[in-house]
């Protein structure tokens, strides 16, 4: 651990893009339902938010997400529940640019999906290229 900062994410209220870079700043989380793994990688973070109040929280990318995990589930995540997964993203302008990696499906599970970014969106960081791999992470169900 020496020399770098390390951030756990064990408590955040919306998905977090994680984008690996060496910066000196290491991202981790606990991940895989009641596996609880504990995932990290270095690199910078993009939250990502869709601004629901408390009140509004079960219309938020986050419940929605999380939702699909009930607790006590093993945190696998199969084809049909990425699909799933990537309708959801898709129904929020602030999401719409994450693709899920189906390629790397075998590498991802609850909390910790890989995925790919891309442009076409306003919401894309200017700095990011077309198929730029990254995590989508968000809190784990445990």
């Amino acid at each position: 651990m020496a020399g770098k900062i390390w951030i756990f994410l064990w408590c955040i209220k919306s998905p977090v893009l994680l984008v690996p870079k060496a910066t000196g700043v290491v991202y981790t989380n606990q991940t895989c339902g009641t596996a609880c793994l504990q995932e990290e990688i270095e690199g910078f973070a993009i939250p990502i938010s869709d601004e629901y109040s408390d009140i509004d929280y079960e219309l938020s990318l986050d419940f929605r997400i999380r939702k699909l995990f009930p607790d006590g589930n093993p945190g696998n995540i199969d084809f049909r529940l990425a699909e799933a997964i990537q309708s959801i993203l898709d129904s929020y302008n602030e999401s719409k640019w994450v693709r899920i990696d189906f390629e790397k499906l075998s590498e991802s599970h609850e909390a910790w999906l890989k995925v790919k970014l891309y442009s076409g969106n306003d919401y894309i960081p200017s700095d990011l290229i077309d198929g730029q791999e990254a995590i989508l992470t968000w809190q784990n169900s445990d």
